[in-house]
């Protein structure tokens, strides 16, 4: 995976640098509604809570290893996978949600997220949570920043 790198022998000290072995990148460039058909196809077989497929399952299966991107490109690539959910559930009945769930007692990471296509109304009720949560918390940010208002916030920063 790696292969050694020697600098020119002109250089005063001799250092060897590792280079990771990638290969060339095919650049493909889908539009919205290309890539929500393509998260139709992969997600059919993930219908119900019990039948998700988890984060790191459907990045690949959409672009492949992670391993082969920057932690900034796999930031913006699920970025959009997110705005592509969000398109589905506004405009079809495609209502791709996500659960937290366990990985292992023995792992690091606690928890990782499962996807699945809501089946019954146990399902539907995950993301209803979800949203009340999200509502709560739009609600106490109006109330700071009605706070900030009020106390003048801004005379500070002069």
């Amino acid at each position: 995976m790696f292969e050694r790198l020697k600098l020119k022998k002109s250089t005063s000290f001799q250092r060897i640098k590792l280079k990771k072995e990638t290969e060339p990148k095919q650049v493909v460039y889908l539009s919205r509604n290309e890539l929500c058909e393509e998260i139709k196809n992969i997600m059919k077989p993930h219908i119900g809570r019990s039948k998700y497929i988890t984060r790191r399952e459907l990045f690949i299966k959409l672009f492949g290893p992670p391993e082969n991107y920057s932690e900034y490109k796999i930031f913006f690539l699920w970025d959009i996978v997110k705005k592509s959910f969000n398109w589905l559930r506004r405009t079809s009945n495609y209502f791709i949600i996500s659960m937290p769930i366990k990985v292992s007692k023995h792992s690091i990471q606690t928890s990782t997220y499962g996807y699945f296509i809501v089946k019954d109304n146990e399902d539907a009720l995950i993301y209803i949570n979800q949203l009340r949560k999200s509502i709560k918390k739009m609600w106490y940010m109006i109330g700071r920043c009605q706070k900030a208002v009020k106390e003048k916030f801004y005379k500070e920063l002069d």
